[in-house]
């Protein structure tokens, strides 16, 4: 049942789904761009394959902790020097560099649909430098 706060902030639900059925679905999500960042500040839940999860967004000066973690699915996106690793059970599995494509190879299908929600979401604004977002 949508709220009225839901309803002002224009939440969507949001569903991706791989061809082989594997389903990512969030209820409570926004329009990429400024809505869905502030959502992201808060904490967003979902489902993967009827398991829950969480995607916590941080974003801070130090480089080290800036980092778009997917809690539940051992799935987080961390900034490189000339690009975003996306990392799964701790390990790099995919990498995208600056202006390019995302190189991946033999990844699960969370991290597809994380990588595709991460690009669809723009959820790489908190991982860039906050200096840099003002322009």
């Amino acid at each position: 049942m949508p709220t009225y706060c839901s309803i002002a902030e224009r939440h969507e639900r949001w569903k991706l789904i791989l061809s082989d059925g594997v389903v990512m679905e969030l209820e409570d999500f926004g329009a990429p761009g400024y809505m869905s960042q502030k959502l992201l500040k808060r904490g967003v839940s979902g489902r993967f394959d009827e398991t829950g999860f969480g995607i916590e967004a941080f974003s801070a000066w130090r480089y080290s902790r800036r980092h778009v973690s997917f809690s539940g699915l051992d799935v987080t996106f961390v900034p490189k020097l000339m690009g975003v690793e996306l990392r799964e059970g701790g390990r790099q599995v995919a990498l995208r560099e600056v202006g390019g494509d995302w190189d991946m190879q033999n990844v699960s299908g969370k991290a597809v649909l994380s990588a595709c929600l991460f690009e669809w979401a723009d959820m790489s604004f908190f991982l860039r430098t906050p200096f840099v977002r003002l322009f």
